[in-house]
């Protein structure tokens, strides 16, 4: 079942909004949220949005008379929860449905805020007042079942990816890929909720040596599987992510195997994602160090939210600067990188293909905390948004 978040203002839509949630509910039953208001004291509240928001499938922005006008007076306010519900979603690539209500238009969006303009690129459905609201939501309800599923057909099964009569089989090397031998050696995860690893606990394991790609995987290196395949991710067109030597984002973790796949095909060798035990290992080395590069914070060391960037930035900008003790780059910030362990049976086999699954590392929307090497996030599979990509593993070299 669909989980959907509702966005609004409580001086603009409340009434309606209560009625449409009501109407939601009989299509999606409890898995619609309508308020955010039980937030834990002394958390960082937009970390806190982000995560409420990268659990929902669907934003519902519900769009009154007022709503343009209240969101341009409080442009500069920065506890705006309304705001940043739809900035949050925006950078996560969920599906983000404008609702007008109470006659109201589209708003001209030149006065609002720059991080929310993508809103009046989406196709908004009106819905009209009693007797013609219930007709609208679930003329509403199964637009959104219809939009879920397009997007889930569009990811083939993983035995199905990559066609290998149509792949050479001749010599192949990925531009810039360059292996980082890391020894053997134990690493210690952290307890989150939900997780194989209950919160408030840790556990250590043992990790046998590996190789991993010194950076992300980048368009420049993406370019040459959507040639051969015609699989553009998210955001390929995107000006503001996809130069070169940007990283890839808005790949599934699907798309992550089907291209390591790829690879193994085009090489010879194989390929996968690392587990988070590996990527880990990786970043923090022998001393369980705090970031890859030490035990201090330093904005200066990679691509955070309080480093002046909005967007990704090359996998090379940082290096030197926050490589972890082994010279691999950019494991803090910049982007999450997808993992093959499943984050709540931490099982590291492809398996079930609906489970979600590990990330890391933080991205260019975090700073401090979220960019540890330890922290540990999960998202659904098929979820892409322009904070996420991935690195490769190498058995051995």
């Amino acid at each position: 079942m669909p989980k959907i978040f509702i966005s609004y203002r409580r001086a603009d839509s409340q009434y309606v909004t209560d009625a449409i949630y009501s109407e939601m509910g009989k299509h999606f039953g409890e898995d619609i949220f309508l308020d955010v208001d039980d937030i834990p004291p002394g958390v960082d509240f937009p970390e806190f949005l982000a995560d409420q928001i990268a659990q929902v499938d669907a934003v519902l922005v519900i769009i009154g008379q007022d709503w343009a006008r209240i969101m341009e007076e409080r442009a500069n306010e920065f506890n705006d929860f309304v705001r940043i519900e739809i900035e949050r979603a925006l950078q996560q690539g969920k599906l983000v449905i404008p609702v007008l209500v109470k006659n109201a238009k589209m708003p001209d969006f030149k006065n609002l805020p720059e991080s929310i303009r993508d809103l009046q690129r989406k196709n908004a459905v009106p819905v009209r007042r009693h007797p013609d609201m219930r007709r609208d939501c679930e003329r509403l309800a199964k637009g959104i079942e219809r939009a879920l599923n397009h997007n889930r057909q569009q990811v083939k099964p993983i035995t199905q990816a990559v066609s290998t009569s149509s792949i050479s089989k001749t010599k192949f090397t990925l531009p810039d890929l360059h292996w980082i031998n890391i020894p053997a050696g134990k690493v210690t995860l952290e307890g989150k909720k939900g997780s194989y690893i209950p919160e408030g606990q840790k556990q250590t394991f043992d990790v046998s040596a590996f190789a991993i790609a010194k950076y992300p995987v980048t368009n420049k290196q993406y370019a040459e599987y959507v040639r051969e395949t015609g699989k553009e991710p998210g955001y390929w067109t995107n000006s503001k992510f996809n130069e070169p030597m940007q990283p890839v984002v808005g790949v599934s973790w699907f798309d992550a195997i089907a291209f390591c796949d790829w690879l193994s095909e085009k090489t010879g060798e194989k390929i996968s994602l690392p587990t988070e035990q590996q990527w880990q290992r990786a970043a923090q080395g022998d001393d369980d160090r705090v970031y890859p590069w030490g035990n201090l914070w330093d904005v200066s060391r990679c691509n955070n939210q309080d480093s002046g960037n909005y967007y990704t930035t090359p996998v090379t900008a940082y290096e030197g600067k926050g490589d972890s003790p082994y010279g691999v780059v950019d494991m803090s910030g910049n982007i999450w990188e997808w993992c093959l362990t499943a984050w709540k049976t931490g099982d590291n086999h492809i398996g079930e293909t609906n489970v979600s699954r590990v990330l890391r590392g933080g991205s260019f929307r975090y700073s401090a905390d979220k960019l540890r090497s330890a922290n540990r996030n999960g998202n659904l599979p098929d979820d892409t948004y322009n904070i996420g990509g991935f690195r490769c593993l190498h058995p051995v070299t």
